[in-house]
């Protein structure tokens, strides 16, 4: 009976290190993902190209703060294009193939920052208006225009830093209407 609880006891043991063993190499498919590509993750492709480090608020904070303290903005550091998130991985849009959409980082000066949609796409513009501001700490616009198309909204971080934000509904050349945003963020008279 003993002998037969310590074999209970190794083959047990023996199992359970086989599937440590098979978790850190990647599972029992060689570290393939289902399409046969490589993959150090469990999560899907599409998971894993997208985490909370492109949020577009922190993107947007990263960049005021070095307008609020004088630092002049270098587009080595700050120009991007790619997906932006919500903050938790999730992309802003996706766009008339139903992929991810993509976003543009630009740095024009070293007072000022555009980041704009590359593609029409399903953007919420409201609700992503509505994150930015309430995450960046703005109050209400100190201008708003609305048109037929879309709006247009200017916020004040302080006296000397303000941010635009601006969306479109177009359509695009294959008849699919969306969403447009530009936001733009600056130092007023370059200080």
């Amino acid at each position: 009976m003993i002998k037969n609880f310590y074999n209970r006891k190794a083959l047990w043991g023996s199992a359970i290190a086989a599937l440590v063993a098979m978790a850190a190499c990647g599972g029992a498919n060689g570290g393939k993902d289902a399409a046969g590509k490589d993959s150090d993750s469990v999560f899907s492709a599409s998971q894993q190209d997208f985490h909370a480090d492109n949020d577009i608020a922190m993107t947007l904070g990263s960049i005021a703060d070095a307008i609020r303290v004088g630092e002049p903005l270098d587009s080595a550091t700050y120009s991007y294009t790619g997906v932006l998130t919500d903050g938790v991985g999730r992309p802003l849009y996706t766009d008339v193939d139903g992929t991810p959409g993509a976003w543009n980082v630009n740095v024009v000066s070293a007072n000022d920052a555009v980041i704009s949609t590359t593609d029409v796409g399903d953007l919420p513009a409201a609700e992503l208006e509505k994150y930015v501001v309430t995450s960046l700490g703005l109050g209400e616009p100190i201008l708003v225009k609305d048109h037929a198309d879309g709006t247009y909204r200017l916020y004040a971080f302080s006296d000397n830093e303000q941010m635009s934000v601006e969306s479109h509904v177009v359509t695009d050349n294959t008849g699919f209407q969306g969403t447009k945003m530009v936001i733009g963020i600056w130092r007023l008279n370059g200080k």
